[in-house]
């Protein structure tokens, strides 16, 4: 078989890339986002001498040196020091986050009684689910004690208003009064004056009243609603980037009048906010954004989209510019970008453009024997050949006519003929790997394969970038792939294409020439892609993934990370857990190395240490993984109310190095749950803030960019616990850092990243 020829070759050698091999860690300088060469900003609060006084003391402290105002609901912020005072006490590792035991189950929203009901204490999951079947009126009669809702304790949370909306305020976390204001059902065509303003919108406590005409769906991922399910529970600083001091009185009458029996004060700044005073550390303009380079940003983004920024940079610096095949190139549209801008700065000169997206099609025959003229010389334009590709054969509905399948076919021969004729191709698509995949896939089963899934097992180890190759895609590719076999024959010597071609005939013969395949990965077609490569040594997958033994065997895992979901392999090993075993068990015991969540949930490892164990598992495959040792962490469902937060914060190093693996670590790790979305993403991203000192939204973004064909989501418990955990991490150091986030701003920017996925 001819080998894949692989030249990784960047853009441009000075160029800004992450090192997937991450360098000796590990302290506050050394960061992964620094192998960007950018900077992770972290502030230093200065000393401060009532340091270990409570929070609230210190706010009350605080209360006394300003002037009230609105009967006492409101205190006047008159100048630069009291604002950068509040600003100081809020940000600063001595106002600690709630723990998460506090914060939930009211931050996943229970204004239906199903909801309330699943996250109480009382309720067994096992026990207790058929009873969500009731209605809601009966359910709430028969047990009334669901109905029942515990508040968060106080702590100090502070929201910062930005009462005239704008793309780009002043103050870091800013919300507008839009994001906190819920109409009432009937207030959409009532007119009323001003002092009755309030009666238009729901008061604050509303987010958390029970509905019994409530939707019945549980949901443990509401990240569009924990700004209004905080806004209970905070402090507000209502603020404007135009002076306006009028508008701040104004809105902090209407959140007073919205907030009810739980008051808590509102702090209005009394003055118009200068960019050059003290509070700078606290400007949006001055926080840097880690993978994006501050020269390149615009000033213009929306500060609600920097999160997308951030995504959209490092998705583009991960997928830039690479040779694939000699002389065929793939890249994004920033490559692309920057190629018609600095033609300089292209690796080679390209003589063929092609352009992979959603509206594209095959390219007809006319267009591809005048690229075949420009391309070989026969015209006298100088400039490339460019053509589009389109990124799914999806696009094309069930079925594509025999002129569609010549357009294909002949296309690829016109690369073929292009390369051969010693001509540059730089093919290219928005992300730089998706879009690009059915052409790349396709060119390499032209070119050096005649196996479908042994091409597909080459490409998805060796390619850079990545594939994601869709159901449809590989269904197509295995359709037609007799017909690829049957251009192959042609010799590209002679340059003209081949649209006289036989379809029926190259059917025909198809027919008789399927070929088999002993790889257990690709028979179902169920899900076509690879476990994603995160870093270093870790890769995330999904159950199914986990149990390929072809998987297993082309990535090299030694280890595999199972959460709450065993590999169908595990069925071969003679051994059953301690949770599993009763007074009749014969076999081995598996006893846990560490139990968390009150006992409920245990960690085992199962040592694969001899050749004979190994065939022992996958004894279906003569060439079977050369594992050495399976983890299995039982009963963690992905259900909101099951924890890691004991595993990430009080587990003992000894234990916690066999779950949180080191990814500089040579043995490759293959976490798993069932889809690889969730709790298994979520101890990899704890892994990268462990060892590499970036902070948890770093981390959930390189985690959410590599795993490119999946998106992840923690649920918000989940999401809350790593939150904390980028806290308990500061802590170990030597000095204390301010947090730079808050948990609705965050939360609210996830959700418009999810958007666009969304149904």
């Amino acid at each position: 078989m001819t080998e894949v020829e692989i030249v990784a070759m960047p853009l441009d050698t000075t160029s800004k890339l992450l090192l997937l091999t991450p360098p000796h860690r590990i302290n506050s300088e050394s960061t992964l986002v620094e192998k960007y060469h950018l900077h992770n900003q972290c502030f230093s609060p200065p000393p401060n001498p009532y340091k270990y006084r409570p929070i609230s003391k210190r706010i009350g402290e605080f209360n006394e040196k300003l002037e009230s105002c609105l009967g006492g609901d409101a205190y006047l912020l008159s100048s630069e020091s009291q604002l950068l005072e509040l600003l100081d006490l809020y940000y600063s590792n001595e106002n600690p986050l709630p723990l998460c035991s506090e914060m939930f189950p009211y931050l996943h929203g229970l204004t239906s009684i199903k909801q309330r009901a699943y996250y109480h204490p009382d309720f067994d999951v096992e026990r207790d689910f058929p009873i969500l079947s009731l209605p809601n009126d009966e359910l709430v009669e028969k047990f009334p004690q669901y109905k029942d809702l515990n508040l968060p304790n106080d702590a100090f949370h502070l929201m910062t208003v930005n009462t005239l909306e704008s793309p780009s305020p002043s103050l870091i976390n800013s919300v507008c009064m839009d994001d906190l204001l819920a109409l009432r059902p009937t207030s959409c065509c009532m007119t009323v004056s001003d002092e009755l303003e309030h009666t238009l919108y729901e008061p604050f406590d509303s987010v958390y009243r029970l509905v019994l005409e409530q939707r019945d769906e549980l949901n443990n991922r509401n990240y569009d609603q924990q700004i209004k399910l905080m806004a209970p529970l905070s402090h507000f600083l209502l603020y404007n980037d135009e002076g306006n001091l009028g508008i701040n009185h104004d809105a902090a009458k209407l959140i007073a009048s919205l907030m009810g029996s739980n008051k808590h004060p509102i702090y209005i700044v009394d003055f118009e906010l200068d960019p050059r005073i003290d509070v700078q550390r606290y400007m949006n303009k001055n926080l840097l954004f880690p993978f994006c380079d501050p020269a390149n940003e615009n000033e213009n983004v929306n500060h609600k989209d920097r999160l997308s920024l951030m995504e959209q940079t490092l998705m583009w610096q991960l997928n830039s510019i690479n040779c694939v095949f000699s002389g065929l190139y793939v890249g994004n549209a920033l490559n692309y970008h920057q190629l018609m801008i600095s033609p300089e700065i292209s690796p080679v000169e390209f003589s063929v453009l092609v352009c992979c997206h959603d509206r594209a099609r095959f390219p007809s025959r006319k267009t591809l024997e005048a690229a075949l003229l420009a391309m070989t010389g026969q015209t006298q334009s100088s400039a490339p050949v460019t053509l589009e590709f389109p990124d799914s054969i999806a696009r094309y509905g069930n079925s594509i006519s025999e002129g569609e399948l010549l357009n294909f076919l002949n296309f690829l021969r016109f690369l073929k003929v292009a390369l051969r004729c010693k001509k540059n191709v730089f093919v290219y698509s928005y992300d730089g790997f998706a879009g690009s995949t059915l052409l790349l896939t396709s060119y390499a089963l032209y070119t050096k394969f005649n196996q479908l899934e042994e091409c597909l097992l080459r490409m998805f180890l060796n390619v850079k970038p990545k594939l994601c190759l869709t159901k449809e895609d590989f269904l197509f590719l295995r359709t037609i792939d007799g017909y690829i076999r049957w251009f192959k024959r042609y010799t590209t010597k002679h340059k003209d294409l081949l649209f006289d071609t036989p379809l029926e005939t190259i059917a025909l013969e198809s027919s008789n020439q399927k070929i088999s395949t002993s790889m257990d990965w690709f028979q179902n077609a169920a899900d076509i892609n690879f476990p994603s490569h995160i870093n270093g040594s870790h890769f995330l997958g999904s159950v199914e993934q986990a149990s390929s033994l072809t998987i297993l065997s082309c990535l090299n895992i030694k280890k595999v990370i199972s959460i709450d979901e065993r590999p169908a392999w595990y069925s071969n090993l003679d051994c059953i857990f301690q949770h599993e075993a009763t007074e009749d068990t014969t076999s081995a015991v598996i006893k846990p190395i560490f139990t968390f969540n009150d006992g409920k949930s245990l960690i085992y490892e199962v040592p694969i240490n001899s050749d004979a164990t190994r065939s022992k598992i996958f004894k279906e495959n003569t060439a079977f993984p050369n594992l050495t040792s399976f983890v299995y962490i039982y009963n963690i469902r992905d259900d909101g109310k099951d924890s890691f937060t004991q595993l990430l914060q009080q587990c003992p190093e000894e234990i916690q190095q066999k779950i949180l693996v080191d990814p500089r670590n040579e043995e490759r790790v293959l976490y798993h749950c069932r889809v690889g979305v969730s709790r298994s993403a979520t101890l990899i991203i704890a892994s990268l803030m462990k060892y590499f000192c970036i902070n948890f939204m770093e981390a959930y973004l390189y985690v959410r960019v590599l795993r490119f064909n999946m998106i992840i989501q923690p649920n918000l418990r989940l999401f809350y616990e790593l939150f904390m955990y980028d806290q308990h991490l500061n802590e170990q150091k030597e000095d204390f850092l301010q947090r730079k986030q808050c948990w609705w701003t965050v939360c609210d920017q996830i959700q418009r990243l999810n958007k666009p996925y969304l149904k």
